[in-house]
């Protein structure tokens, strides 16, 4: 079912920002910006378009709960009916959902026809879907501190350098409507990091350029009227989440892993940390056609602990960096007159011009559990990151009149 509030909140966006600019000659001026916003009654990171009120919690308020007392999650828990003034660990997550053994002023109604329970009471809704809720509830905010610097040459030449710091937060749409701390993580599309290059050269050669400035229109046409350009673009990794599959490391030992700990929840899984991993990017394995970021963490005595049944782990969302970026753009531009009112611009573009790969994020599992035994271990690699691409070539030609 789809639910919005009545009535609907509109996003709304606060931006402000502050620069100040200083000639430093007449052809180089540098700049400092600080650039910041605010979104209010959004959506969530990574595009959620809406939250469910209906989503299992860790532990229920017994105002919610079939039987008026805390219940929480624990796989070794009853899954059917329970005993009036039951408190404590169920394993059936639909007994954790905040309209199951709640109520609503429609659930409330002589009509309604509540689903058939034992433990379910009149006035209780009884509902175990979720609920898509377009609520835009949410929020996120952006800091930035960017730092130009713009030179002219005198010869046809330009080159300006960018630097921006960056950082990035917005809501996670899971788990928000019990908890609006662990969801609130780094936005998971912001680099922290970021330095630009992009300029422009027309090359001295034609008439009344440096070199055969006095050629015929002949030879003008077929020297003359070039210009290069190009862009860069390098900057750090993007954020990604430490997770866990298995801590499990004796047998007949209770599990220690996300199925078990907050499986039957909407919970984030994440472990405890008592340090933070080093990471590095291996080179392109040609057997196995991969890459990897950093190395399965030991089990017991490292940096990453088990946080226990119902608790999410303080290792945090999108704490942790991928590989860094590196994309370069160039193009040649020819140009002529063919009459004094139409002109000819003919372009090629060579995006990614050095076929640079670029590495994707890694495989968040930080102890390998389940995923390596599918052939995925901790830390790989198989994919590209957004908007990397191969090398391709665009040809264009204009006619201005």
């Amino acid at each position: 079912p789809k639910a919005r509030p009545n009535p609907l909140h509109f996003p709304t966006i606060d931006a402000w920002n502050l620069s100040v600019q200083r000639s430093i000659t007449p052809s180089l001026s540098f700049t400092v910006a600080y650039v910041a916003n605010k979104g209010t009654h959004t959506l969530a990171d990574g595009d959620g378009n809406n939250t469910d009120p209906n989503e299992a919690a860790l532990s229920l308020p017994g105002a919610y709960s079939v039987t008026g007392q805390t219940l929480n999650w624990d796989p070794k828990g009853p899954s059917g009916t329970l005993t009036s003034g039951y408190t404590g660990g169920v394993s059936n997550s639909d007994l954790l959902k905040r309209y199951y053994g709640g109520s609503l002023a429609a659930c409330k109604d002589a009509s309604y026809s509540m689903p058939s329970n034992a433990n379910l009471k009149p006035g209780m809704c009884g509902w175990n879907q979720s609920i898509s809720y377009y609520g835009d509830d949410q929020n996120t905010e952006f800091d930035a501190l960017q730092v130009t610097v713009a030179k002219q040459y005198s010869r046809g030449a330009a080159l300006t350098a960018n630097y921006q710091w960056a950082s990035a937060f917005g809501d996670q749409n899971g788990y928000w409507t019990w908890d609006h701390v662990s969801p609130h993580i780094r936005d998971s599309n912001v680099r922290r990091q970021q330095v630009t290059l992009y300029g422009s050269y027309d090359l001295p050669f034609g008439r009344g350029k440096q070199f055969a400035s006095h050629a015929n229109k002949l030879e003008d046409l077929i020297i003359g009227g070039y210009q290069i350009s190009g862009t860069g673009n390098y900057s750090s990794g993007l954020p990604w989440t430490a997770s866990y599959d298995d801590f499990n490391t004796t047998a007949g030992a209770n599990p220690q892993n996300c199925n078990y700990n907050v499986g039957g929840t909407s919970a984030p899984c994440r472990p405890n940390a008592s340090g933070h991993m080093k990471t590095s990017l291996t080179k392109f394995d040609t057997g196995s056609h991969n890459r990897s970021f950093f190395t399965a963490q030991p089990r017991s005595g490292g940096i990453f602990s088990f946080p226990g049944l119902d608790k999410i782990g303080n290792a945090g969302g999108n704490t942790y960096f991928g590989p860094n970026f590196f994309n370069a753009d160039m193009a040649i531009t020819k140009g002529f007159d063919v009459w004094e009112s139409v002109a000819v611009k003919f372009r090629m573009d060579a995006f990614n011009t050095f076929n640079h790969i670029n590495a994707g994020g890694p495989n968040g599992d930080v102890l390998g559990g389940n995923s390596a035994k599918a052939g995925d271990p901790a830390g790989n690699i198989t994919g590209q990151a957004p908007g990397s691409q191969a090398r391709y070539l665009e040809f264009s030609l204009r006619v201005q009149f």
